[in-house]
């Protein structure tokens, strides 16, 4: 059997964000396989290293936020860090252009909307939020 074509991709995924690239190849007669393979992932391992260093430095994805059972008005969110659950009130919240921004005991976390062309299904997050400023670790 030979091989025509050389299928190579990458994922990394980080609390509820994931970032993938998948790269496809035709092999030529005289190529190795296993050499445009690990050429692929090279490849895709860099673009995946290109999407991550284009958020914010100064940003650390903390927790994500979905719509409340209990109110119209509120948003369940759960942080990475945490077990338990929180209902954040909208009302609350700073609007923002792409969300909401929340400043809490000298944090200020960001309420990012997923938009829902991003959102396979219903169980994932309306929102990713992130931290930033001081005390971020990225």
């Amino acid at each position: 059997m030979k091989i025509k074509e050389i299928h190579a991709g990458v994922k990394i995924a980080k609390n509820y964000n994931s970032y993938q690239a998948s790269l496809v190849a035709e092999l030529d007669d005289d190529e190795n396989p296993e050499t445009k393979g690990k050429e692929l992932m090279k490849n895709a391992l860099a673009i995946v290293n290109e999407e991550l260093e284009s958020f914010p430095k100064n940003e650390r994805e903390v927790g994500a936020a979905w719509e409340s059972k209990k109110s119209k008005n509120a948003l369940s969110v759960k942080h990475s860090d945490k077990d338990e659950w929180e209902d954040v009130n909208i009302d609350d919240l700073e609007a923002t252009e792409d969300g909401y921004l929340q400043r809490k005991n000298n944090r200020t976390l960001t309420f990012r909307k997923i938009p829902k062309a991003r959102r396979k299904n219903d169980k994932m997050p309306l929102y990713r939020i992130y931290e930033s400023g001081e005390g971020t670790n990225a």
